[in-house]
């Protein structure tokens, strides 16, 4: 993100990493007053547990679960994997929290990741955290009772051949 050149100036970026730090304070402020302002947990239609998912590097990085509150979430039910907007700068598990809540109300599970942001951590460090929580959440689909993504392969076995000619 940089300012274009304009009348003579030099190309400067938009956000050194002091504005990136208080525009972070900014959002963890306005989440935590959002928060505030929410009905009690016990009153949402949905449950959020807290978790930690392991990435490539060894990392842990939260990671927040809802799931229906009056139901146990069926076997195979539909699943929702977020990952916070912010340019791979911003962004807070609180951020997406209504959309989480909705999906969950409708009998689904939704996963928000938290991945790690630059400057702090340099690309590709953001896209890999969150394509490692997709595939944890991929490899643990029984403990959300979702429906397995993937088949696993049977060597026995190969796909059936279309029958269509063209």
């Amino acid at each position: 993100m940089f300012r274009d050149k304009a009348q003579g100036t030099e190309t400067k970026p938009l956000l050194n990493v002091a504005d990136i730090h208080m525009a972070r304070n900014f959002f963890k402020l306005f989440y935590s007053i959002k928060r505030g302002s929410r009905p009690s947990a016990s009153r949402l239609s949905c449950t959020t547990k807290d978790i930690r998912i392991p990435v490539r590097d060894g990392t842990l990085i939260p990671a927040r679960v809802y799931t229906p509150r009056m139901l146990s979430p069926a076997p195979g039910c539909p699943c929702m994997y977020v990952c916070h907007a912010g340019g791979y700068v911003f962004g807070e598990l609180d951020g997406q929290e209504e959309l989480c809540e909705l999906f969950s109300s409708m009998g689904g599970v939704a996963i928000d990741v938290l991945y790690r942001h630059a400057p702090e951590h340099p690309f590709p460090t953001a896209i890999s955290d969150s394509y490692d929580g997709l595939d944890w959440v991929r490899c643990q689909h029984n403990t959300f009772h979702l429906p397995r993504a993937v088949p696993e392969a049977n060597p026995d076995k190969t796909l059936p051949r279309s029958s269509k000619t063209t």
